[in-house]
């Protein structure tokens, strides 16, 4: 009989080891207030099933405590034309065997967003962003798991 294969623990990445950068105007900010942050793309196809095209979509979940996305979403509305960003995201914990991965979501716009908050049961505040992205790029990949 074949032996299975288990996933080895020192093949996890510890979710909150994460860095997360965005790059507005060309100048990075430090984004570490972001509390989750999850990314996917869609294939759209055709007709007949071939793919056609693809679309970046996210959110981001960040605490209530800098006025980063309610300043780009505010330029935005007074230029009455969408602000694009950038996004760079590291993945990296040093009790991991899998290393380092960076991902460089381009063309990041927001679609949604809190304008104000708040929550009068909650210790902290949280907000969030939708937004999509027009590509992604590895910066660096994680190394593959024996």
């Amino acid at each position: 009989m074949k032996e299975k294969k288990v996933m080895s623990v020192q093949n996890t990445v510890h979710g909150a080891m994460a860095e997360c950068h965005v790059i507005f105007d060309g100048k990075p900010y430090d984004f570490m207030q972001a509390i989750s942050l999850h990314t996917e793309f869609r294939i759209i196809r055709n007709w007949f099933g071939r793919p056609k095209r693809w679309a970046g979509i996210g959110t981001v979940r960040f605490h209530y405590n800098d006025s980063a996305f309610r300043r780009i979403m505010a330029e935005a509305r007074a230029r009455r034309k969408d602000i694009y960003f950038d996004m760079l995201v590291t993945n990296e914990d040093p009790y991991s065997n899998m290393g380092r991965q960076t991902i460089l979501l381009k063309g990041c716009r927001i679609n949604s967003g809190a304008a104000a908050l708040f929550d009068a049961e909650s210790p902290f505040l949280e907000d969030f962003a939708k937004f999509t992205f027009k590509d992604f790029e590895f910066k660096e990949k994680f190394q593959c798991a024996d």
